[in-house]
């Protein structure tokens, strides 16, 4: 595998694309490390897409500067150090497996050996014979990740690789991507299921409506986001409860949930809450501080309320 620099391997400095009027990716500044697993993670429709594409040359930036591997040129020699699986597999559906990834070896100078040995790493060797419209949608996406491994690249570019996965197949995705990261591979990928990412990830950016809102390890961004104490309670008539709650010192919201309401308050103030609701002839079932999941904390991240005015 060819070195590059001991800089970022991936590096954008406001980069921004506008379709018209709507700019799809806004403004965004991060850094890939060498070596390191980085999860982009955002809602369909956040811009991931559109940010991999810039990278790999496949669309033009409307604004702002980038670097893949310590060039901001994107040359031949530059990509032929990139895999990539961006967007659904488009495969010849005629053609086998095999037959698909020849093609593209030929022009990218690789021979049968990468081939064979990326084929081996999905574990699709045993149906390389068969023709790509038979495959089901797992196989299509080991397929594209076949096609993005041949030649072991130095920086792996995975736009939402475990789409289509069962949950064997997401768990051979997580160990092939710690695998690469292994041999010294940088890997960058996107999803939506910040949970998924976090698995495998070193760090996780978040993209939100084009903008980068959040990065860091998914500990800091959960103790970053999570941070906000909550109570959950159970009561037999959640409209009046809420409307109790919200009159109390040190609440900061209430939201009415299936069978009770989620007060925004810190946890000493259970007993104060719990003697409201009591006086207000509600009867209490429970009351215990809320834990939140890592979904959680991304649905909270990512509400347009919690994101107004963030850079």
């Amino acid at each position: 595998m060819t070195q590059g620099t001991d800089g970022p391997v991936i590096e954008t400095s406001g980069l921004t694309k506008r379709f018209g009027g709507k700019s799809a990716v806004d403004d965004v500044t991060l850094d890939v490390r060498r070596g390191e697993v980085y999860g982009f993670v955002g809602l369909n429709g956040a811009g991931k897409t559109t940010f991999m594409r810039m990278l790999v040359g496949l669309a033009r930036p409307t604004a702002g500067s980038l670097k893949v591997l310590g060039h901001s040129r994107l040359t031949n020699p530059v990509l032929r150090r990139v895999g990539t699986t961006i967007e659904r597999p488009a495969f010849y559906p005629g053609m086998t497996g095999r037959q698909n990834l020849s093609l593209l070896a030929r022009y990218s100078g690789m021979g049968d050996a990468d081939i064979d040995a990326a084929l081996k790493t999905v574990d699709l060797a045993d149906r390389a014979g068969d023709r790509f419209r038979t495959y089901s949608l797992g196989m299509k996406q080991r397929l594209a990740l076949a096609s993005a491994l041949m030649g072991e690249p130095e920086l792996l570019i995975l736009d939402e690789p475990a789409n289509g996965l069962d949950p064997s197949g997401m768990a051979a995705m997580r160990e092939l991507i710690r695998e690469q990261a292994a041999r010294g591979c940088t890997v960058m990928l996107s999803s939506h299921l910040l949970g998924e990412i976090a698995q495998v990830c070193d760090r996780v950016g978040v993209l939100h409506h084009g903008r980068l809102i959040a990065v860091g390890t998914t500990a800091e961004i959960e103790a970053q986001y999570g941070a906000r104490p909550a109570l959950l309670v159970t009561c037999d008539d959640t409209g009046k409860a809420a409307s109790v709650a919200r009159d109390l010192d040190g609440v900061q919201d209430v939201s009415e949930q299936d069978g009770g309401i989620l007060v925004y308050a810190p946890e000493d103030a259970a007993g104060a809450l719990n003697s409201a609701l009591v006086a207000a002839g509600i009867t209490v079932r429970g009351i215990r501080p809320n834990e939140r999941s890592l979904e959680d904390v991304f649905l909270e991240m990512t509400s347009d309320t919690a994101n107004e005015g963030r850079a």
